[in-house]
C-alpha cells in the first residue's frame, strides 16, 4: 500500500511542480523584506510543496487507479515537508537584502 506503481514519479514531480510557486513566493516574500529568512524560507518552501502537493494529487487522481491513503499520506507529506526543507536551506541565500 505505501509503496504503489508510481511511487518514484511522486518522488520525481511533487519537487519540480514546486519550482514555480516557489519562485514566486521568494520574489513577493523579497519585497516585504524579512526579518527571520530561514522562517520565510521554510515557509515559502512549505506553502510551494502544499501547492504542488495539490496539484500533484489531482493529476495522480486522473491517471491513476491507486487512491491508497497511506500512500497519498506518506509521499505527499514527506515531499512537502521536504520542500519545507528545501525552503529553509534555500530562505537565507535568496531573501538576503
Amino acid at each position: 500500500m505505501i509503496f504503489g506503481m508510481q511511487w518514484a514519479t511522486c518522488l520525481l514531480c511533487i519537487p519540480l511542480f514546486a519550482v514555480v510557486p516557489f519562485t514566486a513566493l521568494i520574489f513577493a516574500l523579497r519585497e516585504g523584506a524579512p526579518t527571520n529568512l530561514t522562517r520565510a524560507g521554510a515557509v515559502a518552501g512549505l506553502v510551494a510543496g502544499l501547492v504542488s502537493g495539490g496539484a500533484g494529487a489531482t493529476a495522480y487522481a486522473f491517471h491513476c487507479a491507486e487512491e491508497s491513503v497511506p500512500f497519498i499520506a506518506l509521499w505527499y507529506g514527506a515531499l512537502v515537508a521536504i520542500c519545507g526543507v528545501i525552503g529553509a536551506v534555500l530562505g537565507p541565500r535568496l531573501l538576503r537584502w
